[in-house]
C-alpha cells in the first residue's frame, strides 16, 4: 500500500484530483467540439425538414421524441444510457410524459451525460462518433447515436502516500478499490471519504486527502495522498 512521498508543494485538497493525461478544462472543450462535429441531421429524402404549420398559422410545435437508439454499445446497456438523458423516448407506461426535441443544443447536453457515465465506469476514451435525427413526420423524430466505447481502464495498483502509520494500517482493510477491478469514479470517491474519516478517527481532524490517477494504456495507478497535519487531542472538559 505504501507509495513514494508527495513532492514538496504538491497540491492537497479534499475535492481536487490530479490526472496525468491532461487538463480537465481542455478535455471538456475538446469533447464539446467533438460532439458538435458529430451532430448532423438525416431527414427523409436528404433535405432539411420544412417547418410544420400549426393550426391557425401559429408557431409550429417541436416534434416529439419517438425512439432513442444507440449503436456500438456492448459494455453498458442502452437502457442505462437512456436513463442519463433528459430526453425521453415514447413509452406506453408513461403516456402523459412527452419529450419534445428542440434542437441539437439540447441533445449535446444529453450526450455529455452519456459520456460522463462512460468515464465514470472506466471508459475514459469513449466518444460519440455520430448522431442522426430522423424526422418520421412533422410530429415525431427518432434519435440514433453511434458510440465508440474504447477499452475499459482497470486498476493496476491502489496505494496510500504520506499517511501516518496507524492510518495506513487501517486503510488496508477499509478501502474497497482493489487492483484488477474496473476503474469506477464513484467507488474511488467513496474510498477517499473513508480515508478522510479514518484520519479523523485517529485524531487528525485537519487532515486532507487528495486522489491522484496515473494512466498507463488501459490501466491506472491510484494514489491517495494524505496531508495529515497535527494530531488533535481533546483536553479536559469542564461542565
Amino acid at each position: 500500500m505504501a507509495a513514494p512521498r508527495a513532492p514538496e508543494g504538491a497540491p492537497a485538497g479534499r475535492s481536487r484530483r490530479r490526472r496525468r493525461w491532461g487538463g480537465d478544462r481542455g478535455a471538456r472543450a475538446a469533447r464539446r467540439l467533438a460532439l458538435a462535429a458529430a451532430l448532423w441531421l438525416i431527414l427523409p429524402g436528404g433535405a432539411p425538414a420544412p417547418p410544420g404549420a400549426a393550426p391557425g398559422g401559429g408557431q409550429p410545435e417541436a416534434p416529439l421524441v419517438h425512439r432513442i437508439r444507440f449503436e456500438g454499445v456492448e459494455q453498458l446497456s442502452e437502457k442505462r444510457l437512456r436513463g442519463t438523458m433528459r430526453l425521453r423516448q415514447k413509452a406506453w407506461w408513461r403516456p402523459f410524459q412527452r419529450s419534445h426535441f428542440y434542437g441539437t443544443d439540447q441533445l449535446e447536453r444529453d450526450l455529455e451525460r452519456v459520456l460522463s457515465l462512460y468515464r465514470g465506469e472506466g471508459f475514459v476514451l469513449a466518444r460519440i462518433e455520430g448522431v442522426a435525427v430522423r424526422h418520421l413526420s412533422r410530429e415525431l423524430v427518432d434519435l440514433e447515436v453511434r458510440v465508440r466505447e474504447g477499452p475499459r481502464a482497470y486498476l493496476r495498483s491502489v496505494s496510500v502516500g504520506d499517511a501516518p502509520p496507524e492510518v495506513e494500517a487501517e486503510a488496508r482493510g477499509a478501502l474497497e478499490a482493489r487492483p484488477g477491478q474496473p476503474l469506477r469514479e464513484a467507488q474511488l470517491q467513496l474510498d477517499e471519504l473513508r480515508l478522510q474519516r479514518l484520519c479523523e478517527e485517529e485524531g487528525y481532524a485537519l487532515a486532507e486527502v487528495t486522489q491522484e490517477q496515473r494512466f498507463r494504456a488501459d490501466s491506472v495507478d491510484v494514489v491517495f495522498w494524505v496531508a495529515a497535519g497535527p494530531r488533535v487531542r481533546v483536553g479536559q472538559i469542564d461542565i
